[in-house]
């Protein structure tokens, strides 16, 4: 009788190989635990992350996205200013007033200009000083104060030889001055600031000068 075949021999444990995860032993080029169904040698490959890729996609495109509206607005901020440079504006009028002028006397700098023009020296006087107009109320500097029209004439023929421009008055025809005495003046202005701002151009001349409203009688 013949014996039986047992067939291929079967792959007896390797005592020295055990299992990683349950300490089963393992037969020689065993590959996977029969107990526990681990993988001993083989390893499985995990799913490629897409998270940081993804991330860094959406973080690229919110910066893009930034760059965008920054650009954006950039450009109307430039339109805006164009607009503004080439808008022509719209010129201002200024009313000026024009005094109804008085005979004889000059019109108040403050009023006629906004910017008072430089006063130019008068020329000397080849005649008799200036007199003043008959019935003009209006201010004046006065200059000097004499007790006689002689010295009066005198002190007026020295100023006008300095460039100044003078006259010569007597107080007892004008109700505001002190009689007795003969005036040596100096311009006709309707206010008090104007003789004053004359009053500063004469320099030394009427530095203390009074400023004084002649009134006819």
């Amino acid at each position: 009788m013949e014996a039986l075949n047992p067939g291929p021999e079967q792959p007896t444990a390797d005592p020295t190989r055990v299992c990683g995860y349950c300490r089963a032993p393992l037969a020689p080029g065993q590959d996977w635990c029969l107990n526990c169904g681990s993988a001993v040698t083989t390893r499985i490959m995990r799913p490629p992350a897409w998270r940081a890729p993804l991330v860094a996609m959406a973080g690229v495109g919110i910066v893009a996205l930034a760059a965008l509206i920054l650009a954006f607005f950039a450009l109307a901020d430039d339109d805006e200013a164009t607009v503004v440079a080439n808008a022509t504006p719209t010129p201002t009028v200024v009313a000026q007033v024009t005094p109804t002028p008085v005979p004889g006397v000059a019109p108040d700098p403050a009023v006629t200009a906004p910017t008072p023009a430089p006063t130019v020296p008068a020329q000397p006087l080849e005649s008799e000083p200036d007199s003043w107009p008959e019935g003009v109320t209006a201010w004046t500097i006065v200059l000097a104060s004499e007790s006689g029209e002689t010295k009066a004439r005198a002190r007026a023929q020295a100023l006008s030889a300095r460039g100044v421009e003078v006259g010569v008055l007597r107080s007892d025809d004008f109700k505001s001055l002190r009689p007795g005495r003969w005036i040596v003046f100096s311009g006709r202005y309707e206010a008090s600031r104007g003789a004053q701002r004359a009053r500063r151009n004469l320099g030394g001349v009427a530095k203390k000068a009074p400023v004084m409203r002649i009134e006819p009688r």
